[in-house]
């Protein structure tokens, strides 16, 4: 998928998120907002692992190593302290297709997602799994889960992704989905929710060639 188009909009969007109290925005991202003089900044977890964000210049770097995100991350990040409404995770899981004109898009999403995980596993649901923990995933909770095996990741504290995988038999094709909490809308544009799925998908095929 085509990122440049959102990360053409970062420097609006830091405009627009600058103009906000960074404590009411931490509060609403599940951030943590640290007013040291010369050193304010945001924590915000993003995949599992701190960054900071500087203020005011709303640049994110990585707060091990103090390197600058890559363009595609900082745009993620700034849509969603630009978007969310602070609503809390509702644990139900959704497909593409159900959030804010998903339906148009929902094909083309698959795709590149779900198809692609298809495409590298098959039905190896063994090697599915395996590549989803070491990116990270973890058995999600609740009762109502899809797949035969499932993963769940945090790349924002407001918005999970669940990786689910069908077994295939005799009858029917094995089959993935990246799936959202029904929530997601509400923290990110439909559009920029496409872009975190295929990191997602492209997280865990990394993590089987590993």
């Amino acid at each position: 998928m085509n990122i440049t188009p959102l990360i053409q909009k970062t420097d609006e969007l830091r405009n627009r998120v600058r103009e906000e109290d960074p404590k009411y925005l931490a509060r609403r991202v599940e951030a943590e907002f640290v007013d040291e003089p010369g050193n304010a900044r945001l924590v915000l977890p993003w995949w599992d692992s701190p960054v900071y964000i500087r203020l005011p210049e709303l640049v994110a770097s990585d707060e091990n190593t103090r390197e600058e995100l890559r363009p595609d991350a900082q745009a993620m990040i700034l849509y969603h302290l630009a978007s969310s409404d602070g609503y809390p995770v509702s644990g139900k899981w959704i497909s593409f297709h159900d959030l804010p004109e998903g339906k148009f898009y929902a094909q083309a999403y698959q795709g590149y997602t779900g198809g692609e995980l298809k495409r590298v596993f098959g039905n190896r649901s063994d090697d599915f799994a395996a590549a989803a923990e070491n990116a990270g995933g973890r058995f999600p909770e609740g009762e109502s889960v899809p797949g035969d095996k499932a993963y769940a990741f945090r790349p924002l504290p407001r918005v999970p992704l669940l990786a689910a995988y069908w077994e295939g038999d005799d009858e029917m094709p094995a089959s993935a989905q990246i799936l959202f909490d029904a929530s997601s809308h509400r923290h990110l544009p439909t559009d920029a929710c496409a872009i975190l799925g295929s990191m997602l998908a492209r997280r865990i095929i990394k993590a089987a060639k590993s």
